[in-house]
């Protein structure tokens, strides 16, 4: 067990060094992988509600969901840089992330229909987990980033990248 912690906070750390060579800021990084922490937490707190423990076969899903959980965090951190407006997430990139969010959500929760109890339990997970890191994505980071200025306009080109 404590193998699979090692791992998944391995798979963590190097999601976090890529999304800040992505970036080269610390600050849009940090806004970036906000959604898929945020999102691991809802889904932590869903399955203890739900009473899904960990086992053998689901706990993979947590580097996955690290993997493919960035990826909403990284699309709206860049269309929120750029634009410089909270309308990201009502135009082609929040559609966007919805329909990747909705592909996972259906690829994944297919799995749920197996006949081995531990595919059935990581599809469950994979499903929970890609659309907490969605909504978090959707409904968490944008009201953040107008609190660091970067979505009234008003911002100073300073305050972006820092």
């Amino acid at each position: 067990q404590t193998t699979f912690i090692k791992t998944a906070l391995l798979a963590l750390f190097v999601t976090i060094i890529f999304a800040w060579l992505d970036t080269r800021s610390w600050r849009a990084t940090i806004l970036s992988v906000m959604p898929l922490c945020l999102g691991t937490t809802w889904l932590l707190g869903i399955m203890g509600l739900w009473g899904i423990d960990f086992n053998m076969a689901n706990f993979f899903a947590i580097p996955i969901l690290i993997g493919t959980g960035i990826d909403f965090g990284i699309h709206m951190t860049h269309r929120l840089r750029h634009d410089r407006s909270l309308r990201a997430v009502e135009t082609s990139t929040g559609k966007g992330l919805m329909l990747t969010a909705v592909s996972n959500a259906l690829g994944f929760g297919s799995m749920m229909i197996a006949s081995h109890h531990g595919i059935v339990s990581l599809g469950k997970i994979m499903l929970i987990g890609s659309v907490c890191s969605f909504l978090a994505a959707m409904i968490a980071l944008p009201p953040l980033a107008k609190r660091l200025n970067w979505g009234n306009g008003k911002a100073r080109t300073g305050n972006i990248g820092n």
